[in-house]
């Protein structure tokens, strides 16, 4: 019996060297997948934080890019709201039918053109500004680069917050539809002509005149036209407001995203 469990023996032995073996193999190439599968995990990691870096940078620029936008609309609507109650005050001056005005005081918005309360008597100053802001409508230039930027770096489709990204799409849509193509109005052009074809005037020359408002006063055709460059300049100033709305709800919305990816 002896000999036999003697010869059993070496049989044993090699088995547990395989099965110990086996066990190390199995630990190494559990190891092995392990190790893989976290440089996986860590180049994910490392590739999304670079995008959300690039991601943060680009709408940074957008931001800024949108903020120009803002400060530029404010002028228009600050521009367009003088030369709306501006003309309309100097209409009412020379006490026409064509104008029908409101016949309570005009009020400005802000100081940025004139920083005093609109005279309900005729004042030389005042009419002198009036007359120069008549050709101020003040042009709009959107400033796209950045989102240009975005999306031919392909960044805005790995965007994922949908409400940012309509926000977005409505605010240049709208803008391009009002502001896409701006240029000084034909309203201007007309009463230019029809100062120059009639008076041999230019409309700064108004200014030259010893008694303007009587010259107002007497001619229908000028009245129209004037009546013309203030519904433009209502039209630009309603404009104006409501795209700087837009442009600051996408800016809210902005930093928000761009605190996120910070984070």
């Amino acid at each position: 019996m002896s000999i036999i469990f003697k010869n059993n023996q070496p049989e044993n032995s090699n088995s547990n060297k395989i099965s110990v073996l086996l066990k190390y193999a199995i630990i190494e190439i559990s190891l092995v997948v392990i190790g893989i599968l976290l440089a996986l995990q860590i180049n994910n990691w490392n590739e999304n934080r670079l995008l959300n870096i690039q991601k943060g940078e680009n709408l940074i620029n957008l931001k800024s890019a949108i903020q120009k936008d803002i400060n530029l609309l404010k002028a228009i609507e600050s521009f367009n709201d003088f030369r709306f109650n501006s003309l309309s005050q100097v209409l009412k001056w020379s006490n026409n039918s064509v104008a029908n005005l409101d016949s309570s005081k005009l009020i400005l918005k802000d100081s940025v053109v004139w920083n005093k309360p609109i005279p309900e008597e005729f004042e030389k100053n005042f009419f002198d500004k009036t007359i120069t802001y008549i050709q101020r409508p003040r042009i709009m230039i959107i400033h796209s680069y950045a989102m240009e930027e975005i999306k031919n770096s392909g960044i805005y489709s790995k965007i994922k917050n949908k409400h940012l990204k309509n926000l977005v799409n409505d605010y240049y849509s709208d803008l391009y539809w009002v502001f896409g193509d701006d240029k000084q109005s034909s309203a201007i052009a007309q009463l230019s002509t029809y100062l120059r074809e009639n008076y041999n005037l230019l409309i700064s020359d108004l200014i030259l005149l010893d008694y303007p408002i009587k010259l107002i006063e007497k001619d229908l055709g000028l009245q129209l036209r004037m009546r013309s460059v203030i519904s433009d300049a209502n039209w630009r100033n309603i404009r104006a407001g409501k795209s700087k709305l837009m442009a600051l709800q996408v800016l809210e919305e902005l930093n928000k995203e761009i605190k996120r990816l910070g984070s």
